[in-house]
């Protein structure tokens, strides 16, 4: 009988795997069939949260972490083995859903994108989620840690751009400006809490590099010192959670 459930048990694994790398591949291959026209889309409307050019490159970080966690999810004597049987569809799902995002952004359906965004947010949670119900070592969460955290920041920024788009760039009396600079507050908060209450140094990081760029591509004053004041908060947030992670070392 335990013979039995182990082989359906290795079955469901290999399943799981060779799903992941088909999403993977659907993934990628939507991103080469965009040849960057996302990019030129949004560089013609204008937002204040929104970072400098350069800091779109962490999609070719986060892209070669997932490659390398998909081959140890591949050989069964790694724990990311296991951890892929722990997912299950969900990072198919978030491969889905970053392709589709592409597609409806292409599109310029940016209603339809922002609620495809919030899709790719949501399973990226559950992996996380699950990862860190089986384990706690920041290996095995890196590569969602950093995804996560530029989801979290492009989901704000997709906001904004729905806001421009649709011509409701004042809310409740605020313009861009001002709404920026409240976001800004907002994900350094998001951040500070993801941060201590997973132990997870690695998620703020991804704030600094998109604040750092928000404040280089901002030519508006009050915006950029809001972004350079959030970066000194987020990397004091961070070292006193290195502070608090190296005395439970030594305890």
């Amino acid at each position: 009988m335990t013979s039995i459930t182990a082989k359906k048990e290795r079955s469901v694994s290999k399943s799981w795997v060779w799903l992941n790398w088909a999403g993977f591949v659907i993934m990628v291959t939507a991103n080469i069939l965009d040849g960057g026209r996302t990019g030129r889309i949004s560089d013609t409307i204008d937002t204040l949260f929104k970072p400098a050019g350069y800091v779109f490159s962490i999609w070719g970080l986060i892209y070669a972490l997932l490659l390398v966690w998909l081959i140890l999810q591949t050989i069964p004597k790694f724990k990311e083995n296991e951890i892929s049987r722990k997912i299950g569809p969900w990072f198919f799902v978030s491969c889905l859903a970053n392709g589709a995002w592409l597609a409806m952004f292409s599109m310029k359906w940016f209603p339809a994108s922002l609620i495809v965004m919030f899709v790719l947010l949501l399973s990226l949670v559950v992996i996380y989620w699950k990862i860190d119900s089986t384990t706690k070592n920041l290996r095995f969460k890196a590569p969602f840690s950093i995804y996560i955290g530029w989801v979290s920041v492009a989901t704000i920024a997709n906001v904004f751009l729905l806001m421009e788009t649709s011509g409701n760039d004042v809310l409740l009396g605020f313009g861009d400006a001002e709404w920026t600079m409240i976001m800004l507050g907002v994900g350094v908060a998001l951040a500070l809490l993801f941060m201590l209450g997973n132990n997870d140094p690695i998620y703020p990081l991804v704030f600094v590099w998109a604040y750092i760029g928000i404040n280089a591509a901002s030519d508006n004053g009050l915006v950029s010192t809001v972004a350079l004041v959030s970066v000194i908060v987020l990397i004091a947030g961070y070292l006193l959670l290195l502070l608090r992670l190296r005395k439970k070392q030594t305890a």
